[in-house]
């Protein structure tokens, strides 16, 4: 898919160069023409099937799942693109969909998704988009730095690109999951922006996440069955915890265990 060269004919995407076609069906349009093949373990089906049901998934991924990261920012930025003559893209968008305002990107078709592409080859144009937004989707690639780039290309020169990445967190597919951040790591990758805010956040998170992991192993004697459900119950007692992360995030030293990292990058307008 060539980006630069498509041409837009009522519900049909001509590319001119490689003469692909691409169709609009049911308020989306598909630009992968090869299905992924996705292998999904017994939480990971689970957390498929629930995200069926959007408002349910966002509700437990919210509230009972073991990270708290305040939203102020992102809402922020949503505020800022629904004020003004503005533009956003949410890659990896998922179940989520934060404004009419900002396209809904993903590898997967959501029911909120509007443009389901490879985030290697982004159907945009070059400087398309005044923000982007990527929660937790870097960590899920193979090549962070490649993602990166591409969102460099299609953010206009002076935009934002608000990401929300993991650095200590337990393993968990969506449907892949590749890497871990730090926070130096961060500034490596970003190097082609000016970084306006890098912080880590949610140290009780992190460790929350890991002591319900390793109860779960210890408790669950190999059983991947019992492993689900002793899992699920020790999610559901100990989640409350996570709301220390109110006072500990605003800590500086929070950053040395952090479960997120949030990264606020402006494109260089040279």
């Amino acid at each position: 898919m060539c980006r630069n060269d498509l041409s837009v004919h009522k519900s049909t995407f001509n590319c001119n160069k490689c003469l692909t076609t691409y169709h609009l069906v049911n308020g989306k349009v598909k630009f992968i023409t090869n299905s992924v093949k996705i292998e999904l373990d017994i939480l990971d089906q689970l957390k498929t099937k629930i995200k069926r049901f959007p408002v349910i998934y966002r509700f437990l991924s919210e509230v009972v799942a073991p990270v708290y990261v305040s939203k102020k920012n992102l809402k922020s930025i949503v505020r800022e693109i629904d004020g003004n003559n503005l533009v956003g893209l949410n890659i990896g968008s998922g179940v989520t969909n934060y404004s009419e305002k900002i396209i809904n990107f993903d590898l997967q078709d959501f029911q909120n998704v509007e443009v389901i592409g490879d985030l290697f080859k982004l159907p945009f144009k070059d400087c398309t988009f005044d923000y982007i937004l990527s929660v937790y989707v870097l960590e899920h690639v193979p090549n962070p730095q490649l993602a990166i780039e591409e969102m460099h290309r299609v953010l206009k020169p002076g935009g934002i690109c608000y990401c929300l990445i993991p650095f200590i967190q337990g393993f968990h597919a969506a449907p892949f999951d590749y890497l871990r951040f730090t926070s130096k790591g961060v500034e490596s990758y970003f190097h082609n922006f000016e970084i306006i805010k890098n912080r880590g956040l949610g140290p009780t998170s992190a460790m929350l996440w890991i002591l319900q992991e390793w109860l779960a192993i210890v408790l669950s004697f190999n059983s991947r069955k019992l492993h689900l459900v002793i899992h699920t119950l020790i999610i559901c007692i100990s989640f409350p915890l996570k709301y220390l992360d109110l006072i500990l995030s605003r800590m500086n030293l929070a950053k040395n265990i952090a479960s997120v990292n949030e990264i606020i990058a402006r494109k260089m307008l040279n």
